[in-house]
């Protein structure tokens, strides 16, 4: 900002200088997001160096009329009467007034009994700023007015500014209050009901998390930011508790720090620490909500805002949405459907009363079939899929990585102990083979010139310790390709050995069950333990194998530790009119994945071939495994029973 330069002469350019640096700073400060009050300190300090005077003030209209401090630098000597008389009429009069040592503004009005020059200058936002300057000040009058025009300027634009940032956030608040009472009345079914809370309701309060519990309170039936809360999480369980402890107090209203200066019930204060351990939440409002349809008035639910970061506190709270969420949960609960709605209206309001016999039929009838559910006994049975097969089966497998060269049977073709099923190639086995094969004739080579060079005699005129000289690196050479022939036999034996297992035998006497061997294999390259053939002997004993599923195989471990002979009731896909019979055998000692599918656990039975007739190796089979006497109702649901073990309660 600048200063007008037409003070008197003895005012030097340094001076404004100064003046508009102070201006320039308090301007900066201004567009700060600064608090009022630390701001109105600043300008009155600033203004007060400028001016060069002992004291400041800045005066503001309170509601009902009256002028009071809002902020003071510095010794005003003054009466306080006289000042606020002054602070008035600037404001009336809209310009800047200097009120002289012993004078007054009008004829019967206060006097100014201090012995300083009094400057009030009015803004634009309804305050007025007051200097209290030196008996000399009259001297600068006219730069010192654009001072004080300066600075008040400046302090209503920082003010305007506030009041109007105050406007903008009630609107919203309200905007976002309209939202949030047209979305929680949307639905009268408490699920969306609660979700509506919880997210449109943080937005108002301007919590981190909003959320609502029913009943008592540890049901927390929604949380803000979340499509569906984990009841086992450490977050929720802290919230149910935190609410259930706001209930139990008997008090509808909480408002909870990390140091609480209240008495806090030692429920709700070692709730309130787990939940400050567990998720550093730094403050939280509790509101329990009352059945307003009631009129006993009982606790429907209650809502939990949490901050974590406790400097972000602004807003209005849990208070702006309770009485709403209130309602509107209310409504919600007498409206839900099902029976626990219907019980709920009728115990509530006293015209349903009569239907109460009408009730009690209806549980009397559920109780009895709950109760034959649970007494009435039936055969429990496992079921599980399966095949049939010789109980003597072998697979054949690649001993390693190769090409099919040379086939020798089809499917069907009986095979006996050590027969040559099919023969492989190897090409770098091959190459191996060459090359150790060479390397053994090089060698054998130069050992057979070595032998013969230290048989020949000395020729005639070389010293004597040369030849010995000679003699030695030959024998050393010798013994050296003599070693290397060892190790190159060596190398030949395993290749051959290797070589010799690409011919893959039959392990077993029986017969090729493998389907359309050819396709599959004649010239195809196959991996090291690759399957390639099935032998069995199909004219020797069968075997049922079932796969029962990892999640049921405890059923008939605990059966099978409780009548150790458990019987096996099966159907053959090939024949599914008649159904066999057979005792369980073995039951594997551990888990693996049949075809692809779940994890399984193999059992297996023998089988009776006087029964059956001819049989068809891997015949599917539908088997059930007899596992005991339980109440109809674990036989009916078991799975239910299991998958609300496994997924709910968990």
């Amino acid at each position: 900002m600048d200063i007008q330069r037409h003070a008197p002469n003895r005012h030097t350019d340094t001076r404004i200088d100064e003046l508009e640096a102070l201006l320039d700073q308090t301007a900066a400060l201004r567009d700060t997001p600064i608090e009022p009050s630390c701001f109105s300190a600043r300008l009155l300090e600033a203004a007060s160096r400028a001016a060069v005077a002992s004291g400041a003030a800045l005066w503001r209209r309170g509601p009902e009329g009256n002028w009071h401090e809002d902020s003071v630098v510095g010794s005003c000597t003054a009466a306080l009467e006289a000042r606020t008389t002054f602070a008035d009429a600037a404001s009336a009069k809209h310009r800047i007034l200097w009120i002289s040592p012993g004078g007054r503004i009008d004829a019967g009005g206060p006097i100014n009994d201090s012995s300083d020059w009094i400057v009030v200058s009015p803004t634009s936002a309804g305050r007025v700023l007051e200097l209290s300057l030196g008996a000399n000040a009259a001297d600068d009058r006219g730069l010192l007015t654009e001072v004080a025009r300066s600075f008040a300027e400046l302090a209503g634009e920082f003010f305007e500014s506030r009041e109007l940032d105050l406007l903008r956030r009630q609107a919203l608040h309200w905007r976002r209050l309209e939202a949030f009472v047209a979305a929680i009345h949307r639905s009268r079914e408490t699920g969306p009901t609660a979700y509506a809370i919880v997210n449109e309701g943080r937005l108002v309060t301007g919590c981190d998390r909003l959320s609502v519990t029913v009943g008592r309170g540890r049901k927390v039936a929604a949380v803000s930011g979340v499509e569906a809360p984990d009841k086992r999480s450490d977050a929720v369980v802290c919230i149910g508790e935190l609410a259930a402890a706001a209930v139990a107090s008997g008090q509808s209203r909480w408002s909870l720090r990390t140091e609480n200066d209240g008495v806090v019930p030692p429920r709700l204060a070692r709730a309130w620490d787990a939940c400050q351990a567990s998720s550093g939440v730094k403050r939280a409002q509790i509101a329990v909500l009352s059945d307003s349809l009631d009129a006993r008035g009982r606790p429907i639910g209650t809502l939990v805002a949490e901050w974590f970061d406790e400097a972000q506190t602004t807003g209005p709270g849990i208070d702006a949405i309770a009485d709403h969420a209130q309602s509107a949960l209310a409504n919600a609960v007498h409206a839900t459907p099902g029976p626990i709605g219907r019980v709920t209206r009728a115990v509530s309001r006293p015209s349903r009363l009569r239907s109460l016999p009408r009730t009690l039929i209806v549980a009397f009838i559920l109780a009895a079939a709950v109760a034959a559910l649970c007494l009435w006994p039936a055969e429990f049975s496992v079921d599980a899929r399966g095949q049939l097969r010789p109980a003597v089966q072998r697979e054949v497998f690649a001993p390693r990585d190769g090409v099919v060269r040379e086939l020798n049977v089809r499917h069907g073709h009986a095979v006996t102990v050590g027969n040559a099923l099919l023969v492989l190639t190897d090409p770098s086995l091959d190459l191996d083979l060459e090359q150790v094969l060479g390397d053994l004739r090089t060698a054998r080579q130069r050992l057979i010139s070595v032998q013969a060079a230290r048989t020949t005699a000395p020729g005639s005129g070389r010293p004597a310790d040369r030849a010995v000289n000679r003699s030695g690196q030959l024998a050393g050479e010798e013994k050296e390709i003599e070693e290397r022939l060892a190790g190159l036999e060596k190398q030949l034996q395993i290749l051959e050995r290797e070589r010799d297992a690409l011919t893959v035998v039959s392990p077993i006497d029986g017969i090729v069950l493998t389907w359309e061997t050819a396709d599959r294999l004649d010239g195809r390259p196959v991996r090291r333990g690759q399957r390639l053939l099935t032998v069995a002997q199909p004219e020797g004993d069968w075997l049922l194998e079932l796969f029962v599923p990892d999640r049921r195989i405890g059923h008939v471990l605990d059966a099978h530790d409780e009548f150790e002979e458990l019987k096996i009731d099966y159907l053959i896909a090939t024949d599914p009119a008649v159904t066999h019979h057979e005792t369980l055998e073995t039951i594997a000692l551990s888990t693996e994945r049949h075809d692809g599918t779940e994890p399984s656990v193999r059992v297996t039975a023998r089988l009776n071939r006087a029964d059956l007739g001819d049989l068809r190796p891997g015949s599917t089979v539908v088997g059930k495994i007899r596992c005991g006497r339980r109440s109809i109702g674990y036989v009916w649901f078991h799975d239910l029973f299991e998958s609300i073990r496994t997924h709910v309660l968990f």
